[in-house]
């Protein structure tokens, strides 16, 4: 008797197995392009940001930031979401991004000019001399991105992440080469505004080199359900601009220009990991996200999966800049930086606590859940810049520092709530898949505050310290994790060995 015909067939994967081996692959490669972009552009910044901070005053950089909370919100409302709206949309050919293409160039152009109608204005608001001009150099860069926005959009949704990493690699390396020169040259504040010009024109000609698109006439029955996910993002954006630009706002009114450039200068530093690894996996999240969306299962495990992974990651990243922002900024960033280490510490803590639940908002705009996503947004700008005032006129650039900290839970608990629900997704699975940071994490902070007790005495110094310090909090995290969370270990690999095969 023969066999059946199906025994006699060689094992083959079935096809959601299939499906499942190529997205992650697909999303392990957009990863690690992303990573390789972010982490080679940190590579070169990072130096020579340290270099430019001791060539330039803390003046400089709050002149300029000053002008960058205008640039920032007239730049959000310029890409207005269009580039998300791309990634994410259900259907998208090149005859609609053509459209939305155009709709990007008017609204640069449009910035533009209305830049220079407010320059004067700001500068008697602020009281800075010269910063009308600033405003409107740096107010060029509307219309030069507006160039590669609907571009990097669609190369996102096709999962072509090496192009933005190199697009990226660019503007870092322009950037960093036109600000040194300045710099070295004493050019002071428009160091920075000409290094932002030059690696903005950069990143847009290795975007469209890439994704070259034709620009096409507006039709609003091709575009509507677009411009409708582009309304949520709008109204998201602008509720996050105003909680993220009002504390530098704020501070602006309560503090010194010097104390004001202590304070961008330490949320610039907080934010490295952040933009680095956060940032990295919310750029290729979307794409990610749209193809699962369907199916729950496969939803709720790629989003355990990425939260434990870039909390492992970033968390001993922030809690240890807390721990060592003292003796770090002592170091490496000289006495004059002295006003930093404070904000630091508090704007690393309240980092670290919202980077643990930073990819639920990404699921939230996966399940067509943009008005949650908005609701919480406001609820975030009714809560946290009454308390950078509160604090700030008590307690200057510290305190608006600190009201983040207490801020953190009320913004985040809430909408992460909403998010776990969205997709059926239980509470305690979530802090499960956060357990092995945090626990880790807490054994690495009672590690560094003993070696900080034994090395007290000045003889030590504030090198052998942050050394020492370093070293331990790398050892016992890697240590804590590899011995008490072994099985999740083996986990990771076993899924990184079938993504790859």
């Amino acid at each position: 008797m023969s066999a059946p015909a199906d025994a006699a067939r060689p094992a083959t994967p079935s096809a959601p197995a299939a499906d499942a081996r190529r997205l992650d692959r697909s999303f392990m490669r957009s990863v690690a392009w992303s990573g390789a972009g972010r982490w080679l552009t940190q590579l070169i910044s990072w130096p020579a940001t340290v270099v430019i901070a001791r060539l330039l005053s803390p003046a400089d950089y709050g002149l300029v930031v000053l002008v960058r909370v205008y640039i920032d919100f007239i730049g959000m409302l310029t890409e207005a979401g269009l580039g998300g709206a791309v990634t994410i949309a259900a259907e998208m050919d090149d005859h609609r991004a053509g459209q939305l293409h155009t709709l990007s160039l008017m609204m640069g152009a449009t910035a533009v000019a209305v830049s220079c109608l407010v320059a004067a204005p700001l500068r008697h608001l602020y009281g800075r001399p010269g910063l009308e001009w600033v405003v409107i150099a740096m107010s060029c860069i509307f219309i030069i991105e507006a160039f590669g926005v609907v571009p990097n959009g669609l190369l996102r949704r096709e999962f072509r992440y090496k192009a933005i990493a190199l697009a990226d690699w660019a503007r870092a390396v322009v950037d960093i080469i036109v600000e040194l020169t300045l710099a070295f040259l004493g050019f002071g504040y428009w160091t920075l505004v000409a290094g932002a010009l030059a690696g903005a024109v950069a990143w847009q000609v290795v975007i469209l080199a890439h994704r070259p698109l034709r620009f096409r006439v507006m039709r609003l029955r091709d575009v509507r359900e677009t411009l409708r996910t582009m309304g949520h993002m709008i109204a998201q954006g602008l509720a996050n601009f105003g909680v993220n630009n009002s504390d530098l706002l704020i501070a602006g009114r309560v503090a010194t220009t010097g104390a004001v450039g202590a304070y961008s200068f330490a949320l610039q530093l907080a934010s490295v990991p952040s933009n680095k690894i956060i940032g990295l996996v919310a750029n290729v999240t979307p794409s990610l996200f749209r193809e699962v969306r369907s199916n729950l299962p496969v939803f709720r495990r790629y989003t355990l999966l990425i939260t434990e992974a870039t909390s492992v990651v970033v968390l001993p990243a922030f809690i240890g800049m807390a721990l060592v922002a003292r003796d770090f900024t002592a170091v490496v960033l000289g006495a004059k930086w002295g006003e930093v280490i404070v904000p630091l510490q508090l704007l690393a803590l309240s980092v670290a606590l919202k980077s643990l639940f930073a990819v639920l908002p990404q699921v939230l705009w996966a399940v067509d859940r943009g008005q949650v996503v908005t609701r919480y947004g406001i609820l975030t700008l009714v809560v946290l810049p009454p308390m950078f005032l509160l604090f700030g006129l008590e307690y200057g650039v510290n305190g608006v520092a600190a009201a983040w900290l207490v801020g953190a839970p009320i913004v985040v608990l809430p909408r992460s709530v909403a998010a776990c629900a969205a997709i059926d997704l239980p509470k305690r699975d979530y802090l499960r898949a956060l357990w092995p940071s945090v626990s880790a994490a807490l054994a690495m902070s009672g590690a560094v505050v003993a070696v900080q007790l034994l090395l007290a005495a000045p003889a030590y110094g504030s090198i052998i310290r942050l050394v020492a310090c370093i070293a331990t909090g790398a050892v016992t995290y890697a240590g804590a994790i590899l011995i008490f969370h072994r099985a999740r270990v083996r986990t990771a690999l076993a899924a990184l060995r079938s993504a790859r095969s």
